[in-house]
């Protein structure tokens, strides 16, 4: 720009950043209007999250797993691993999840303590002696097929 007197005319640039930030919404630049790709993805969060575990497990020697793992691998449910943590007979750690803070429990404290739990014990006593009983009935039922097989080939 040339002034009055032909000498040029400097642009304050603290001056053309207030006009920017003056600015519509929808005029300003779009720097500043879209900031989603600082966002990440729900995969990227998933990742970061499975490599946060992964890390865990390195740290120690011993696994630590949620608490839905916990219960699915161990058979215990979820209320009785919360009564552990709680009175210090397992330890835990509150760690950030994909949907929130998520509580982490040693896998190998869990399978010591449900050993040592005469409840779960008798469950597990149970659950062994139903599976022994579907295995002798099978092999009746494999028996009596075979039997009528042989009637129905004289």
């Amino acid at each position: 720009m040339v002034g009055p007197s032909s000498e040029p005319i400097q642009a304050d640039p603290t001056a053309s950043a207030l006009a920017r930030s003056r600015l519509h919404p929808l005029v300003r630049p779009a720097r500043h209007r879209n900031r989603r790709h600082d966002i990440p993805s729900w995969e990227d969060r998933l990742a970061r999250r499975q490599n946060e575990l992964e890390l865990f497990e390195q740290l120690d020697e011993t696994p630590w797993v949620t608490l839905a793992r916990a219960e699915a691998e161990v058979g215990v449910s979820r209320s009785a691993l919360r009564s552990w943590y709680r009175n210090g007979e397992i330890q835990s750690r509150l760690v950030d999840g994909p949907n929130g803070p998520q509580r982490l429990v040693q896998l190998d404290a869990v399978i010591e303590r449900a050993a040592a739990s005469p409840r779960i014990q008798r469950r597990a006593e149970r659950e062994v002696s139903l599976e022994a009983q579907v295995t002798l009935l099978r092999h009746r039922v494999d028996q009596l097929e075979l039997r009528l097989a042989a009637l129905e080939r004289k």
